[in-house]
């Protein structure tokens, strides 16, 4: 059995950070102007802002308890935030999408990370698949980046699965793989 040595910090190294985005499922167009607002004096400033997506779909539970929007968008984040961060940002999404539901009762906010290998977005109800984090939030991998292009894994909603939300986060992929190109290395 080989015993490390934990001592040395410079064993564990950080990743870089990771590139924040937020899924909004939306009817009024008017709460998707107010979260972008919110979200841009809150996190950071605009780094894309996708074209009009296939809609979100929920899960069987979820169906049962919530409307679906008829709008769904991307938007990801100049700022990189450490993985961690997920956890905050998910309670001030939480918050807002609160404030936003009894105007939009379909109003929802999915915020999560793209890093080096994986797509990640965040949760507040346990599944399987999932990986509890802290204070109510969980992680779940929607996308591997295996063979040179990102693959949904089969827990991922349907949503993941079109076309043109691959392509958002390819692009997206592309930039931070650029911008991190020194810390690859």
């Amino acid at each position: 059995m080989k015993i490390v040595n934990l001592g040395n910090k410079n064993m564990l190294k950080k990743p870089p950070g990771a590139m924040l985005f937020t899924i909004i499922s939306f009817d009024e167009l008017e709460y998707y102007f107010k979260f972008k607002r919110y979200s841009e004096d809150t996190f950071s400033e605009l780094l894309y802002e996708s074209q009009p997506m296939p809609k979100w779909t929920l899960s069987e539970i979820e169906r049962i308890h919530t409307v679906v929007g008829g709008n769904t968008r991307i938007i990801s984040f100049k700022r990189k935030i450490n993985r961690e961060e997920i956890v905050e940002i998910t309670r001030k999404c939480i918050q807002f999408q609160t404030n936003s539901v009894s105007k939009d009762p379909s109003f929802r906010i999915i915020p999560g990370y793209l890093c080096l290998h994986n797509v990640i977005v965040s949760s507040t109800t346990e599944d399987y698949h999932r990986i509890y984090l802290y204070n109510g939030v969980y992680a779940e991998i929607i996308y591997k980046y295996e063979t040179r292009k990102f693959h949904s894994v089969n827990t991922a909603p349907k949503f993941f699965s079109s076309s043109e939300v691959l392509y958002f986060y390819t692009i997206l992929r592309d930039f931070y793989v650029q911008a991190n190109q020194n810390f690859l290395l």
